[in-house]
């Protein structure tokens, strides 16, 4: 199991690897549509004093459980108010891996969380061929 994690990108914090390929508007915690940025604000303004705290964002952290260790990650490094960013996620990546956590059975996402990559392309293909049939010929 590969296991990737980045850090997050606070104002007033010096960062002394390449900048994230996250970005602020990308969903942290898919289950209940939290985003990078309000996460990062969150920890800002309320200054969190423990990661457990986190969940009391809209509940970041308490659906299928793999946002956690990226939760837990924002609030160590926002402590130290040092990022280490060597080993940051591509957004699309960090969905993939979410999608791995979820189909090996590990976490079970909380009803109208964002779907699995191939959840939707799925979707998709189900509703291209459901379109196709019922299309008068």
């Amino acid at each position: 199991m590969l296991e990737v994690n980045h850090g997050p990108q606070l104002s007033g914090i010096k960062s002394n690897k390449r900048p994230l390929q996250m970005e602020l508007d990308d969903p942290l915690c898919y289950c209940f549509h939290i985003t990078k940025r309000k996460i990062v604000n969150y920890i800002r303004i309320q200054q969190p004093r423990r990661a457990s705290q986190l969940s009391e964002c809209g509940g970041a952290g308490t659906g299928c459980g793999w946002c956690v260790h990226y939760l837990k990650r924002f609030f160590e490094q926002s402590a130290n108010r040092v990022l280490d960013e060597c080993d940051s996620l591509a957004s699309s990546d960090y969905a993939l891996q979410r999608a791995e956590y979820i189909t090996s059975g590990r976490g079970r996402p909380a009803p109208g969380a964002i779907p699995l990559p191939q959840e939707s392309s799925a979707v998709d293909s189900v509703n291209v061929e459901l379109a196709d049939k019922t299309r008068p010929r």
